[in-house]
């Protein structure tokens, strides 16, 4: 993903992040409704929660907190792609791998070790964790608004105002703590199945972007599905953490209530909606990623 590490290169790098973050967020923010309503009453089935939603809201209702994400978190994924091609750099620095500038212009780069790439991922995951707190605790706020005839708390900015007036400037970072422990191997999996998939689908592709937009849009796909997999149980508590404010005093308190009250499924459910969504959402991200960097490539003639 990463080149020399020039100006032009960073800046296409984030405006490449930039235009896969809006694509991605536009594809799945239905299905996003869908899955933080489902955590949030685990009694109601992916039907019965759309039914609901439609019956009440229609099917505006799905649009629910979109602003917000649609510019955030397009900002937040192009932070997410440049943390990962910084921490790239700096491995193949400390690998000597780089060698010299001309070498560099005038030779492939080898691809990266696959635990390197994880290694890098979990560098992106942390700074994603920086952003995405105040993003996703907004979001959530807008999506469990009901339908009263008018809007509850307003747009993003006011939801935003209303907490730090409520609970201070901190107050935007309820759930720091659970979204760190999702977020960090969440990544780590993500940027590791992306590789790998590239591997597998188109061998060599790593080193000259040989891949079409289906193994680009599969891969994409996958590594999102496996991000989510692996700290799904987490993201359950960070709904509830940031949907329920005052109720939990930490994750580990979360957890233990949950797994009391409402058993070992609660942490799974909503689910399959949840992997329909991560294969659908990093699917466009990664093709609105790779293309914008690659057009950018072949416009500069690099």
């Amino acid at each position: 993903m990463a080149s020399d590490g020039g100006m032009w290169t960073k800046a296409v790098e984030f405006v490449a992040g930039l235009v896969g973050g809006a694509v991605g967020t536009a594809a799945g923010q239905p299905l996003d409704t869908v899955r933080v309503r489902m955590q949030i009453n685990p009694t109601l089935s992916f039907m019965e929660t759309n039914r609901q939603l439609v019956r009440h809201e229609g099917f505006a209702g799905y649009l629910k907190g979109m602003a917000s994400p649609l510019y955030a978190i397009a900002f937040q994924n192009a932070i997410t792609f440049a943390a990962y091609n910084t921490a790239v750099r700096q491995v193949r620095q400390m690998d000597d791998i780089i060698q010299t500038q001309e070498q560099t212009q005038n030779e492939a780069l080898p691809p990266l070790p696959l635990g390197a790439v994880f290694t890098c991922g979990l560098a992106a995951g942390f700074a994603n964790t920086l952003v995405v707190v105040p993003i996703e605790l907004v979001k959530i706020q807008l999506q469990l608004q009901k339908k009263a005839g008018h809007t509850l708390w307003g747009g993003p900015f006011t939801v935003a105002s209303k907490i730090i007036k409520k609970e201070g400037l901190w107050g935007l970072y309820r759930g720091f703590g659970v979204t760190v422990f999702r977020d960090v191997p969440s990544y780590g999996a993500y940027f590791w199945m992306y590789e790998w998939c590239r591997d597998l689908f188109q061998p060599g592709c790593r080193v000259d972007d040989s891949d079409g937009p289906i193994q680009v849009f599969a891969a994409g796909g996958l590594a999102g599905v496996l991000s989510w997999v692996v700290v799904y149980p987490a993201d359950v508590m960070k709904s509830r953490i940031q949907g329920e404010p005052g109720k939990y005093s930490s994750m580990l308190q979360c957890g233990k209530l949950l797994l009391k009250e409402e058993g070992i499924g609660v942490f799974f459910h909503a689910l399959a909606p949840t992997l329909v969504r991560a294969f659908v959402v990093n699917s466009f991200i990664f093709v609105g990623y790779e293309y914008t960097v690659r057009l950018a490539k072949a416009f500069s003639g690099l």
